[in-house]
This record gives C-alpha cells, structure tokens and sequence, in this order.
C-alpha cells in the first residue's frame, strides 16, 4: 500500500505542537472558567476526562 505525503507550506515556520498545546491550554481555561462560573458540580467529571484523554 502507497501512501501519498504531501507537504503543506506556511508563510513562516509553524511547529503544530506548540499551536496544539497553546489550543488546548485556551480551551481548558475556558472550561475551567465556565465550571466556576457555574458552581463547579461538574468539576469532578472535567477532571476525570482531562485525565483521561491526557
């Protein structure tokens, strides 16, 4: 089986962990937010799937 790589090119060098890691941080501060916002009853579960899904 043949694979077909293509590049992709970004105007200026872009390392996707670090985008990925900076999306991920926004949206569990944005999360954390909400659940305090909220009272926190759902803080539990939150953790657990953070957890979880690394």
């Amino acid at each position: 089986m043949t694979r077909l790589v293509e590049e992709v090119e970004y105007p200026s060098g872009v390392d996707i962990r670090i985008e990925f890691t900076r999306q991920v941080d926004q949206i569990d501060g944005e999360m954390s937010r909400v659940l305090d916002e909220r009272g926190g009853h759902a803080r539990g579960l939150y953790e657990m799937l953070a957890y979880h899904l690394g």
